[in-house]
């Protein structure tokens, strides 16, 4: 589950609302926030479009986040991680798929994002922009090689709050990933038996990749 298996990993804790000097800056913001919460719940819509074809496709999702742990529902896949193992389940083929967790695998939540990226991306602050009322810092990550999945990053930071408020990318192959961040909930103690599937749906069919 690359592609946000997603979301913000992000807090919802209110810092100074005075605009940051640079990309550098925001971006340390952001990881303090995150750093100081305990657990996320975040509403989404995700949308991918295809230049090549001109097809678009949209979803709407949630995502629960608590430190290495997450549950991801969106449309009719759930992706679930105790930090261990990971789960996806498909209410389409009643198939139960159940490996051995690689973190590197979810480069694309948008925690990973705000922490890995910087590293390998050069990263430059644009004009702020209005975003569903806000007031966002805008950051634009630019891969420092040339074959790196991910080609082109915008991300929009709440100024006031410092949580990603959306976020979209260009893949190598030019297609275009957008998320939207709606609702942002922190510290809402969520509990670890979110984060673990003990018990298959019923007819549900199980494959255990972990299995030699």
């Amino acid at each position: 589950m690359r592609i946000l298996c997603l979301l913000v990993c992000l807090s919802w804790l209110p810092v100074s609302a005075m605009a940051a000097d640079d990309a550098g800056d925001i971006i340390k913001r952001v990881q303090k926030a995150y750093k100081q919460a305990k657990d996320f719940t975040i509403d989404f819509s995700h949308e991918t479009k295809w230049p090549l074809t001109g097809m678009t496709d949209k979803s709407d999702g949630t995502m629960q986040i608590r430190g290495d742990q997450y549950r991801f529902q969106s449309g009719e896949a759930t992706t679930i991680t105790d930090g261990k193992t990971i789960w996806f389940y498909s209410t389409i083929t009643r198939q139960l798929l159940i490996d051995y967790y690689d973190p590197e695998s979810d480069e694309f939540l948008p925690r990973e994002m705000m922490f890995k990226f910087p590293k390998n991306y050069h990263t430059r602050l644009l004009s702020p922009e209005v975003y569903e009322g806000r007031t966002c810092d805008v950051i634009q990550m630019t891969p420092k090689k040339d074959d790196t999945l991910v080609q082109n990053l915008k991300v929009w930071v709440d100024r006031e709050e410092w949580t990603m408020r959306r976020f979209e990318f260009v893949n190598i192959d030019e297609n275009r990933e957008i998320y939207q961040l709606h609702t942002i909930q922190r510290n809402t103690g969520l509990s670890g038996d979110l984060f673990q599937i003990n018990d298959p749906p019923d007819g549900a069919e199980v494959q255990d990749l972990r299995e030699p």
